[in-house]
């Protein structure tokens, strides 16, 4: 299907979207339904305490120690120190193995906790949340960089992996991304990169498959795995906002999807705003910090799937070789292998494993070139010398799994990397993003009067808001040349 027959079908079906009775700006849409309210009120009143747990928990997950420290304002004293006791035990579960050591770090973490539990000092709190926070991040990146880091590359961490933490640990996963837009905003204006930070989902085709693609980014959705993928993100999101409303007994009128033209591009569940102002800061803080937490919870969920699946392959793989997840840019992979390509041969080697991909590229030295078997067909590539080690050979790719997937697991795959990059892009502190709710009612309560929580949240805004036009400049700049 060539883009003339996909642009067919999108106006086609959003004329015949038009003629319906639903409400739409434009070509956006929004298109209510009542049917899941009933559904959303059942599991609401199924134990409304661990609804309320959960919702405290995604408050330090959306901010880390500002997260603490709010919790601490509010006067979920109980909630919080069973946080600071999981993620405690995670952190040390991550870092020591020793038994001894960690039964005497369990007792120093209980003895802390107790103590913060008596001073009741947001401060400490603040502190403490984003040490162990901080931490158990530095923990998981660590041990991601092991397990996907490109064979011959340094697994040691570098500055921005302790940015991250250090980020993390104190502000929560949007200034994770602040930093990062920050660093891709210096490469497009010092560096003339032609990347962008940010790039929005659109509909496109590959070599004849209809699907998803990130303009400036070597990423295309099949359209049946991008259809579902971004059902199963939008209704965990919306789902979890719901619930914690009527936990609170809040009104909900409707919920529903939000399209561009055919396009499913969000989804809703739309509350009595009038009746929500009666709530405190509290509750209406539950609501919006969970939907980002229950995506990041439905990819915790998915990861531990892919594990189980890659635990039996046979299972789940349809042929044995080396599965790309991405390339690096500035390297001869960059544009010559796609996401998701199974690298099934070396220079006529079969590389079923990637200890297998490894022992055939030994062989090849920087400057040769090297012929890769794929399952999309032959593929040419001259070498560079490894930046960790000249005497080497070097392609620039990512690889996971030792075989290519199956249906299920491309599709787990993809769920994980929609639920993910939503949970983290919601919580920007952009306007009609929860992130920027969160801000506010965080503002207020760490802020001494509401003239410094409206300003500081004015300032945050805007340079976000600044940092977003400098990242998606490339797009742009691109659209201008082909125009």
């Amino acid at each position: 299907m060539d883009s003339l027959t996909l642009l067919a079908i999108f106006v086609i079906g959003t004329l015949l979207l038009a003629a319906t009775k639903n409400e739409r700006f434009f070509i956006v849409f929004m298109i209510r339904t009542r049917y899941f309210l009933n559904a959303i009120d059942r599991i609401a009143s199924i134990a409304p305490w661990l609804w309320i747990f959960l919702a405290d928990l995604a408050v330090v997950f959306s901010f880390g120690g500002l997260g603490g420290a709010y919790l601490s304002k509010k006067g979920s004293r109980k909630n919080l120190d069973i946080i600071f006791y999981f993620i405690g035990v995670l952190c040390i579960l991550i870092w020591y193995k020793n038994p001894l050591l960690a039964a005497a770090l369990l007792l120093a973490l209980h003895l802390i906790v107790v103590r913060l539990r008596a001073l009741k000092n947001a401060a400490l709190d603040f502190l403490f949340s984003s040490a162990v926070v901080g931490l158990s991040f530095f923990g998981v990146l660590m041990l991601a960089l092991s397990i996907f880091t490109a064979p011959g590359t340094s697994k040691s961490p570098n500055e921005l992996i302790y940015i991250f933490s250090v980020a993390d640990g104190m502000m929560g996963p949007a200034a994770i991304i602040i930093v990062s837009l920050l660093s891709q905003g210096y490469s497009i204006v010092f560096d003339h990169s032609t990347m962008p930070g940010i790039s929005p989902l659109l509909p496109g085709t590959q070599e004849g498959k209809v699907g998803f693609q990130f303009p400036g980014y070597d990423i295309f959705v099949p359209i049946v795995f991008g259809v579902i993928a971004l059902i199963v993100t939008l209704f965990a999101h919306e789902f979890a906002h719901g619930v914690l409303a009527r936990v609170y007994k809040m009104k909900l009128k409707s919920t529903g999807i939000l399209t561009f033209g055919i396009m499913p591009i969000g989804a809703f569940v739309e509350p009595d705003d009038e009746d929500m102002k009666k709530h405190g800061t509290l509750e209406k803080m539950h609501v919006f910090a969970a939907g980002s937490f229950s995506n990041m919870i439905v990819s915790f969920i998915a990861v531990a799937a892919i594990i189980a699946m890659m635990a039996s392959p046979s299972h789940f793989a349809t042929e044995a070789g080396v599965l790309v997840l991405n390339t690096t840019e500035g390297y001869p992979a960059w544009g010559a292998l796609n996401s998701s390509t199974v690298i099934l041969e070396v220079n006529g080697i079969e590389t079923a494993t990637t200890r297998e991909f490894q022992q055939a590229m030994s062989g090849v030295k920087p400057g040769e070139n090297v012929t890769l078997m794929t399952d999309g067909g032959v593929v040419g590539i001259t070498t560079v010398a490894n930046p960790e080690d000249n005497s080497s050979s070097f392609i620039g790719i990512i690889f996971a799994q030792q075989y290519a997937p199956g249906f299920m697991l491309v599709l787990i795959g993809w769920i994980l990397f929609f639920n993910f990059n939503i949970a983290l892009a919601n919580l920007l502190p952009l306007p009609v993003f929860d992130g920027w709710r969160m801000l506010g009612e965080l503002a207020k309560t760490l802020t001494a009067t509401q003239a410094s929580a409206d300003r500081i949240a004015k300032w945050v805004v805007t340079a976000t808001i600044l940092i977003v036009l400098i990242n998606v400049y490339p797009l742009f700049e691109g659209l201008f040349s082909a125009l």
